[in-house]
């Protein structure tokens, strides 16, 4: 996982005009409504929604082999884990249709980080991550996330 202000996209690798259309739709997001949103048909498209934050210990890992994640609050604040699939259980085996699969809760995560309006969280694929966490024990609090979503071969072969 890659995470801080919006201004790590400009040190990663690949495309930059991906990096660069990203960086666009990050500051286009205030104005968009819940739902998903097609940035580029078949390329990028962007998930808004809200849900309240919740307890680490409830959340399953997912993993996608054909997406980036580039994940950022609106509003509120979250704690987003990554762990090594290798240390995790399948729960739900991934599933090449959905590009989804989960695994059990309660792995011990190999980085985390607090997102919160201006900071991202960028996940290449087969890295298990899990998002939507509560930052202070037992505070849900209310949560405006958008995830945008990069097909993989978009930006260069075998980007992890």
């Amino acid at each position: 996982m890659h995470f801080g202000p919006y201004d790590i996209l400009r040190d990663l690798p690949g495309d930059r005009n991906v990096w660069e259309k990203v960086r666009e739709t990050l500051s286009s997001l205030p104005g968009l409504p819940l739902g998903r949103h097609d940035i580029v048909p078949g390329v990028m498209y962007v998930n808004v929604e809200e849900y309240l934050s919740r307890d680490p210990a409830l959340l399953r890992p997912e993993i996608h082999h054909r997406y980036i994640d580039v994940q950022t609050v609106l509003s509120g604040m979250e704690l987003v884990r990554c762990y090594l699939p290798k240390d995790l259980a399948v729960d739900t085996p991934y599933d090449e249709e959905r590009d989804l699969g989960f695994y059990k809760a309660g792995a011990v995560a190999c980085q985390s980080g607090i997102l919160d309006p201006g900071h991202i969280a960028v996940i290449p694929p087969f890295e298990a991550h899990a998002s939507q966490m509560w930052v202070f024990e037992g505070e849900s609090l209310p949560i405006k996330k958008a995830v945008i979503k990069i097909a993989v071969n978009s930006v260069m072969e075998n980007w992890v």
